[in-house]
Parts: C-alpha cells; structure tokens; sequence
C-alpha cells in the first residue's frame, strides 16, 4: 500500500429521480474521508459511516458519488468501495371512496 495520497478525502453524495422531467438533484450527503487519527499511522476500521440528509419522502433512484479532493496525490484519486444502504418504502395507500 503506498502512502494514502490517492485516497479520497472530500466528497459529496446526489441523488434524484431520473423518472421525473428536470428531476431536482439533492444533497444527501458531504463528508471527509480520514486516513490518520491522532498519533496512529493508519485509522482503522477502514469502513466509514456518514449520515445522509433527508429526502422528505421523495424518491431517489439514481445517486452521484462526487470526489471533491485526495490526499495530496497530483494525477488520480483511487476509489476502491462504496455502499449506499438505504430503505424502500412502501407505496402509500390512497383510499377512496364512492357512493351511489
């Protein structure tokens, strides 16, 4: 492993509804990868966590990873993994009603 300069540092996360016509990118989530804590060489886990914002309900289907910066190195930034958990929810049930 060299020494980390490839490493994403800051980045952002979209996502939208490619379904919809001049569908809204939102923000879900910003953050900084650390590759150093304190005095160790190395942080660890390696696996990060980052809150992600709220959609108020509207659907995404698509998401953009954007790398904002590296950890120095001039010519390429190296992404080995990414995960995005996230939950379907269920339609909602509209109910109506007729009377004749």
């Amino acid at each position: 492993i060299g020494g980390g300069d490839s490493a994403v540092k800051s980045f952002r996360v979209l996502g939208w509804n490619s379904g919809l016509k001049d569908a809204q990118q939102y923000e879900l989530t910003t953050g900084e990868y650390k590759l150093t804590s304190g005095d160790d060489e190395w942080l660890t886990p390696h696996i990060q966590t980052f809150p992600v914002n709220s959609t108020s309900g509207r659907e995404i289907n698509r998401v953009r990873f954007e790398v904002l910066s590296n950890h120095g190195h001039q010519q390429y930034t190296c992404i080995y993994h990414i995960r995005l958990l996230a939950q379907q929810h269920a339609p909602t049930a509209v109910h109506t009603s007729a009377s004749i």
